[in-house]
């Protein structure tokens, strides 16, 4: 009896959390998920556009809290996480 053996390729695979393509296409799809689940539950949530942070209601309502000066000054996701 011959059993079959699955070849795995060699190839070194980039670490997902120094990859930051990877880690903005992950954050954008939990964000995006989150607002889907929080209107399907009539749940407010803020976020943040043109530097400017809004809060939406769950009647879909949008309410400006605050306009963001520093948005220049914003440290990028690299920075961040390369702390070390």
């Amino acid at each position: 009896m011959t059993k079959s053996v699955k070849k795995v390729s060699v190839v070194k695979r980039q670490d997902p959390l120094n990859d930051f393509v990877t880690l903005t296409k992950i954050g954008l799809n939990a964000s995006r998920t989150a607002r889907k689940q929080a209107s399907l539950r009539g749940v407010s949530y803020t976020y943040a556009k043109n530097g400017k942070i809004f809060k939406r209601n769950p009647d879909g309502s949008e309410q400006l809290i605050r306009e963001r000066n520093d948005i220049d000054n914003f440290p990028p996701l690299e920075s961040d996480l390369c702390q070390g």
